[in-house]
C-alpha cells in the first residue's frame, strides 16, 4: 500500500512459449527466470498482493512455493493471438478491491526493485490513469513508404542532438483499476506516466541469444577499485587500476580517500566515476550503496580492522602492494613488485604477477645497437626527488652529447629547474602527456629511470637501465637486484654520483654487457600478468 491506495501486481506467464521453449521456468543462472520477478515484487514494501495468472500446470506446480495468488487463465486466453488486456482484465474482476493495477513481464529479470517501487510511487502521485516503462531509442531511423525505404529524420546528426525517442519495454504497465474496468485498456495515451529504464533494466528475453546476453549481466559482478595516487606515492597505482579496468567485463566505481587529488583527476579524465571519501566508514557505506560484491585495494598497507570490516560486509577483497596486517586476511594479495617468498595461499608475489599495458605488450622488442644515440629518462609520474634532473646533470657531466627525451609525468612539480637545465640545448626534448609509452621506451638505447613499474615495461622491451630508488618503499622492488638485468644503484638519498657517471659510461660504451642486459631481460615472461589477475578474480 502506498498513500492509502491497495495495489495488485499480476504476472501473466503462458506455458506455451515457443521461442524457448518453456521459457517461464527454465533455470537462469540456476534460478527458474519468473521466480526473478516474484522475487523481486515479494520484496516490495508497497505492492499488497501479487497474483500469477497462467493456464499451464507446470508454472503453477513451480511456483507454488512462492506463495503468493495462483490464477487459473482460461485456454481461451492463453493462445499466442488474445493480448495482454484480456488477460489483465480476466484477473481484475475477480481481484477488484485494490486501487491500482500493475502488470509485470516475467521476460524482463534485471529491473531494480527500486526502480519498480520509484515509478509506482511516481504514477499513484502524478494522478494520471496509468503508466509504462520506456526504453530511449534516439537513432537515425529510417522507414517504408510507398514501398520505399526513405530518411525518418531532417538532418545527420549526431546522436546527442537528435530529438529524444523512446520504445516501450513492456516491463512494466500500471493502471488506476477503475480506469481499467471502465474502458477496458490498461493505456491512457492521453493521461499517461513513464519511468525510462537504461539498456540493462530494459532486457527483454525473446530469444537465446537475449537468454544468453541476460545470464552474463547476471554473473557480472559490481567491482569497486580502492586507490592511491598523489605526489608523495607516485601514479603506479592509478595506471596499474586503469588498465586492469580496461580489461574487466563491467564499468567498475573507483574509490579514493579525501587528499588524493591527482588520482581524482587522472581518473575522471579516463571517463569512470570516483567517489572521495572520508575514512573507512564512509567507504564502506557507499560500498553498500553501489551493491559492491568486489573490492580492489590498491593504497599501500592495510589493516586487520579495515580488511574485517570488508569482508564483515560480505566483500570479496584483492590487494595490490601490501606489506601491511591486512594482506593476511585479503582473498589475495597481489604483490607483484615484491620477490618474497610467502608461505600463505592467498599472497601471490613476484614479476610473473606484474601487470602491462597492451601498448607495452604488443610493442615490438629492443634490438641492440653499436651506437648511443638516444638515452630516456622517465622516472614516474611525480618524481618527488627530482631524478630527472640528476640524470640530466649527470649526462652533462660525462659530456652526453647525444638524444635525450624526458618523460614527465603529470605530477612532476620541479619544471622550473628542468628548464634552467635544458635552456638552448637542442639534443634534449621532453614528453609530456605520451600515449606510446612502449614506442619510447623501444627507440631508446639507455633508459634511466626509478625503481617503480616502469623498470618492468623497460624490461618487457629489453632496454638496458639503471634505476634508483625514489623512496624507503621502493627499495623494497627487489626485481631490479635479484633479476640480474637492471642496473639498481640504490636510495636517492645515498646515491654516490661519481658512480652514477661511470655506471651510464659503461652501458654507454659496452657494446656486448648491453646485449646479454637485453637477452636477459627478454628471458623474463611479464606478459601474461593481466590474464593471470582476471583467472583470480573470476575464482571469487
Amino acid at each position: 500500500m502506498y498513500n492509502n491506495k491497495k495495489i495488485l501486481a499480476i504476472i501473466p506467464a503462458r506455458g506455451s512459449s515457443k521461442g524457448i521453449p518453456k521459457k517461464n521456468i527454465k533455470p537462469l543462472n540456476g534460478k527458474p527466470l519468473i521466480h526473478y520477478t516474484i522475487d523481486n515484487l515479494k520484496s516490495s514494501k508497497i505492492i499488497d498482493d501479487i497474483v500469477l495468472t497462467t493456464e499451464s500446470e507446470e508454472i503453477k506446480n513451480n511456483c507454488k512455493s512462492k506463495e503468493i495468488i495462483i490464477h487459473n487463465r482460461p485456454e481461451s486466453l492463453s493462445d499466442d493471438a488474445t493480448p495482454l488486456d484480456p488477460v489483465i482484465f480476466d484477473v481484475c474482476e475477480k481481484y477488484n478491491n485494490y486501487d491500482y493495477i500493475i502488470t509485470f513481464q516475467p521476460t524482463s529479470p534485471l529491473i531494480k526493485l527500486k526502480t519498480i517501487e520509484k515509478a509506482i510511487k511516481n504514477f499513484i502521485e502524478s494522478g494520471k490513469d496509468s503508466f509504462m516503462s520506456l526504453r530511449e531509442e534516439t537513432h537515425l531511423y529510417w522507414k517504408e513508404e510507398n514501398g520505399k525505404i526513405i530518411a525518418d529524420f531532417e538532418k545527420r546528426v549526431n546522436r546527442q542532438f537528435l530529438p529524444k525517442k523512446y520504445v516501450e519495454t513492456g516491463a512494466i504497465i500500471g493502471v488506476k483499476k477503475d480506469y481499467f474496468l471502465t474502458n477496458n485498456t490498461r493505456i491512457n495515451i492521453n493521461s499517461c506516466d513513464f519511468v525510462i529504464t537504461g539498456e540493462q533494466e530494459s532486457t527483454d528475453i525473446d530469444t537465446y541469444a537475449d537468454w544468453v546476453n541476460v545470464e552474463s549481466l547476471l554473473n557480472q559482478k559490481n567491482i569497486a577499485i580502492n586507490v592511491i595516487g598523489n605526489n608523495k606515492t607516485g601514479l603506479g597505482h592509478i595506471y596499474r587500476q586503469l588498465h586492469i579496468a580496461l580489461n574487466l567485463n563491467t564499468k567498475p566505481t573507483f574509490f579514493t580517500k579525501k587528499g588524493n587529488n591527482l588520482a581524482k583527476k587522472i581518473i575522471n579524465e579516463n571517463f569512470y566515476e570516483i567517489i572521495e571519501y572520508d575514512n573507512e566508514e564512509y567507504l564502506i557505506k557507499f560500498l553498500k550503496e553501489k551493491n559492491i560484491k568486489i573490492i580492489i585495494n590498491d593504497i599501500l598497507d592495510t589493516s586487520k580492522k579495515y580488511i574485517d570490516s570488508l569482508k564483515e560486509n560480505e566483500l570479496k577483497v584483492i590487494n595490490f602492494e601490501d606489506l601491511g596486517e591486512g594482506k593476511n586476511y585479503a582473498d589475495f594479495t597481489i604483490n607483484e613488485l615484491y620477490e618474497f617468498t610467502d608461505d600463505k595461499e592467498n599472497i601471490l608475489n613476484g614479476h610473473k604477477y606484474i601487470i602491462l599495458r597492451d601498448d607495452i605488450i604488443n610493442q615490438e622488442k629492443k634490438k641492440i645497437t653499436k651506437d648511443v644515440k638516444n638515452i630516456t629518462i622517465s622516472c614516474g609520474g611525480t618524481d618527488p626527488n627530482n631524478l630527472t634532473c640528476i640524470y640530466l646533470q649527470s649526462l652533462e657531466n660525462i659530456n652526453y652529447n647525444g638524444n635525450i627525451n624526458i618523460i614527465l609525468g603529470p605530477g612532476y612539480s620541479h619544471k622550473k629547474k628542468l628548464e634552467n637545465i635544458t635552456k638552448g640545448k637542442q639534443n634534449i626534448k621532453i614528453l609530456e602527456n605520451i600515449s606510446n609509452m612502449g614506442e619510447v621506451i623501444q627507440n631508446a638505447d639507455i633508459m634511466l629511470t626509478s625503481n617503480g613499474r616502469t623498470i618492468y615495461e623497460i624490461t618487457c622491451i629489453g632496454v638496458p637501465t639503471i634505476s634508483i630508488s625514489q623512496n624507503e618503499q621502493e627499495m623494497h622492488h627487489t626485481f631490479s637486484n635479484f633479476s640480474g638485468c637492471i642496473k639498481n644503484l640504490g636510495l636517492v638519498n645515498f646515491i654516490d654520483k661519481t658512480k652514477l657517471e661511470e655506471e651510464i659510461k659503461n652501458l654507454i660504451f659496452n657494446y656486448d654487457e648491453r646485449k646479454v642486459i637485453n637477452k636477459k631481460m627478454l628471458s623474463y615472461n611479464l606478459e601474461n600478468g593481466i590474464n593471470k589477475f582476471l583467472d583470480i578474480l573470476n575464482k571469487l
